[in-house]
């Protein structure tokens, strides 16, 4: 892949198997990735999550297993993980990320509490789906 690809949607393309968790600190450039609605599984890689460009990724329906990594990106703006199998409490670094404007992450296993003061910090949230 170039290096300086900016926008990656392979949604809808009956995929299956796993996202390497190789190679993606090098596309750097990346503001959007989509990967919806494919028949993806394992865990989501963290690197994916460390893009420094990032604004909007798009992992639902598929079937995502395991915890959400801490995020390392500051511009993410649409963060969709809904119609997965991801389980367990939400990285305190979701809640830092202050250009979200959608955070989607219904339809898994969640579990544990969210705090309404931590939900406040996402000034720019317009749109919360659990």
């Amino acid at each position: 892949m170039s290096k300086s690809l900016n926008h990656l949607d392979l949604s809808r393309n009956v995929l299956t198997g796993g996202i390497s968790s190789t190679n993606w600190e090098q596309l750097h450039d990346l503001v959007h990735v989509d990967f919806g609605f494919n028949s993806l599984n394992g865990s989501i890689p963290p690197s994916l999550f460390a893009l420094p460009l990032l604004q909007q990724l798009w992992l639902s329906n598929n079937q995502f297993e395991g915890q959400i990594p801490e995020f390392y990106s500051s511009v993410l703006k649409t963060l969709d993980l809904s119609g997965n199998r991801l389980e367990g409490s939400f990285p305190i670094s979701i809640f830092e990320l202050k250009s979200l404007e959608a955070l989607i992450l219904s339809s898994n296993k969640f579990n544990g509490t969210v705090q309404l003061d931590m939900i406040g910090r996402l000034v720019n949230l317009t749109q919360f789906d659990l």
